[in-house]
């Protein structure tokens, strides 16, 4: 892997770093400051314009997450976070594990940034949900009949998107409640995907089956991929987080760690060198496809989570330089503005690949990647600890 922009000096990349931030938090009081139903989920690339979802579906607590990062410095935004955050309370009896999704960036982060009351209690309520979902035989919670964005559906169906977020609210709920039955059950699911969706080598598989009644896996499989064996881009990152999350959440759990740190591993020798991975690794038309920025921006945060949980100093290292590769990439290449002039509005990370195996937005922004994009960039700004969420 080569480094981008080496030519800079370090003090004229915390430079760019500030700048990125000021495009993307111009991007999110644009958003703000426009009438709008429901909540951002993907953006035409030319315009700039929202798509939006009236209940949030699985990518709305982003939005607010966004919103509650930006608001520790400027608290004028905390009213936005607050209506976005905690309108996801619409869906917590919804039956899918992309609860955990929708509440961990998108409540949960309003408790552990500014100690908000409300978003204690709605993060108990929506891990009790949770809870009341788990399959005993199988040790997981399904993804459940109403998982948007997914082909197959149902409480013997899961997939690797949102372990651990899952974790984060479950085991965040057993420490405020004292019911440790809670934290037991977040172990399991996230052990257990370790078991059906991370192959030998560190890639990953994005779904799996099981029996509901003998918890036996039946088929494992990548459904939003190129093929049923493919490594997707995004099953890669949204497993590296899960892993770097729940390591943040259950030290005491070494599977965790290592998990993220192999499927890191996997993502590092396996990226283009620029640091953008193309949407499915396993895709033949290499180099004749799609991009997928949403991956790198997620993978650079997990990254610095990993880096800042990694005991080694080289290997925490080796974590910090591809985190910083992808976000130099991505600041200079991918977000707006790009040209002089541009009509489009600045901080639109550009370059997303939604879900082109049925020709969904295969070039738009998304507002999950410009979340964890704007997170990485907090932490390399000095605004966030590298393993403090």
């Amino acid at each position: 892997m080569t480094q981008a922009g080496t030519a800079a000096t370090l003090e004229q990349w915390t430079t760019r770093y500030e700048d990125a931030r000021g495009r993307m938090i111009e991007r999110l009081r644009t958003t703000i400051a426009a009438p709008m139903e429901g909540w951002p989920d993907h953006a035409d690339p030319k315009t700039g314009r929202w798509n939006t979802k009236a209940d949030g579906d699985c990518t709305g607590g982003f939005f607010a997450g966004w919103l509650w990062l930006a608001a520790r410095e400027d608290s004028g935004l905390l009213p936005a976070a607050r209506q976005w955050g905690y309108g996801l309370r619409i869906r917590l009896k919804s039956k899918t594990h992309y609860r955990g999704m929708l509440f961990y960036p998108g409540v949960l982060l309003g408790r552990l940034l500014h100690g908000e009351e409300e978003a204690r209690d709605l993060t108990i309520a929506v891990a009790r949900g949770l809870a009341d979902d788990f399959n005993p035989a199988a040790g997981v919670i399904g993804l459940g009949e109403e998982g948007e964005e997914t082909s197959n559906l149902g409480p013997g169906e899961t997939t690797v998107d949102a372990i651990g977020m899952i974790v984060g609210c479950l085991t965040y709920a057993a420490q405020e409640t004292g019911d440790a039955q809670l934290r037991e059950l977040a172990k399991s699911h996230a052990l257990k995907h370790i078991d059906w969706c991370v192959r030998a080598d560190g890639s990953v598989c994005q779904s799996a089956s099981f029996d509901i009644e003998t918890g036996e896996l039946t088929r494992r499989y990548t459904h939003k991929g190129f093929s049923p064996d493919s490594t997707w881009g995004r099953a890669q990152a949204w497993s590296m987080l899960g892993y770097a999350i729940a390591a943040i959440w259950q030290p005491e759990e070494p599977r965790f760690l290592e998990t993220a740190q192999r499927i890191a591993d996997w993502w590092i020798d396996n990226v283009p060198d620029d640091g953008i991975s193309y949407w499915d690794f396993g895709d033949p038309r290499i180099p004749d496809t799609w991009r997928d920025t949403s991956a790198p921006a997620m993978t650079s945060a997990a990254l610095l989570k990993i880096a800042g949980l990694t005991t080694d100093s080289l290997q925490s290292e080796r974590y910090r330089q591809a985190a910083e590769h992808g976000v130099r990439t991505m600041i200079t290449e991918w977000l707006t503005p790009l040209e002089p002039a541009e009509s489009r509005p600045a901080g639109m990370l550009i370059g997303a690949c939604y879900h082109p195996t049925v020709g969904h937005a295969v070039d738009c922004e998304a507002v999950w990647p410009d979340y964890y994009l704007f997170e990485a960039l907090e932490v390399l700004t000095g605004r966030l600890g590298e393993a403090e969420i």
